[in-house]
């Protein structure tokens, strides 16, 4: 959609009855090519003459105009779109919300302007179980995975924090930007089960830093696999020497003799 797109589209729909909800041969409609393109001009003429476009998916994927937005980083499309009042919490066919999208898309200045603003759960999961953390390990962005470890906070203090909620006298849910790095998905497996399955040394360097437990090293998958089952099946000793340089002796015994569902240890 080209910087001229906005009079077409106007001449189009005041002249010739241009049907905004027509869709071509993708599902993709005018709206969601305005707000693919960062055409705000045109996002804003769609919309104030169709408001029901404002929730309108994509065929293909599921995306409404909202996600779509967040997709491709068009940070003014977003911003008039939550003016609107859309609806934060649209998820596509995948069940990805804007900020497992933005985690996927590694770009942070939408990210960071939704988490600043209460817009977006950093724990929320799509089908897969994922959060926002497993989506940016999954495609390699380390920049996004940085910022959403110092998003991080601790289990102790998660539980101190909901004693704190229940205590006030008129108590509101506890709604925090904070991620669990420990979550798992469908599968069992934590941020850092996917990061040694990948062999991603940088990744899984970074991840134990943010490890505020030892038990976490320990978590098994449905397959009773820590991550250094997972490591050790990858061959990646880069990987593996960076999670077995971040634990003590006594916990590093307790990796060697874990075993999976079909009592294997890494060593077989």
């Amino acid at each position: 959609m080209c910087s001229e797109s906005f009079p077409i589209i106007k001449h189009l729909v005041e002249n010739h009855q241009l049907d905004l909800c027509a869709v071509n041969d993708d599902g993709i409609a005018p709206i969601h090519m305005a707000c693919r393109n960062g055409r705000l001009d045109s996002v804003k003429y769609i919309i104030e003459h169709s408001p029901s476009l404002l929730e309108l998916p994509e065929s293909v994927h599921g995306h409404t105009p909202f996600l779509i937005s967040v997709m491709y980083n068009q940070l003014e499309v977003v911003q008039y779109l939550i003016g609107k009042n859309c609806n934060l919490s649209a998820s596509d066919n995948k069940g990805s919300m804007s900020a497992h999208i933005s985690a996927n898309n590694g770009r942070l200045n939408t990210l960071e302007y939704l988490v600043d603003n209460n817009y977006c759960d950093l724990n929320t999961t799509n089908h897969q179980g994922h959060t926002p953390l497993h989506v940016a390990v999954l495609a390699n962005r380390f920049r996004m995975i940085e910022y959403l470890l110092n998003k991080t906070i601790p289990s102790v203090a998660v539980d101190w924090l909901c004693g704190v909620k229940y205590s006030l006298d008129s108590p509101q849910d506890l709604h925090t930007t904070n991620l669990h790095i420990s979550a798992q998905d469908k599968d069992g497996n934590t941020p850092l089960h996917l990061a040694c399955q990948k062999g991603k040394k940088k990744i899984v360097s970074l991840l134990v830093k943010f490890c505020h437990s030892s038990s976490y090293f320990l978590i098994p998958n449905k397959k009773g696999e820590t991550p250094l089952h997972l490591v050790a099946a990858v061959g990646s000793n880069d990987a593996a020497e960076a999670l077995l340089l971040s634990v003590n002796g006594s916990l590093r015994s307790e990796l060697f003799t874990a075993r999976d569902n079909e009592g294997c240890t890494v060593f077989h």
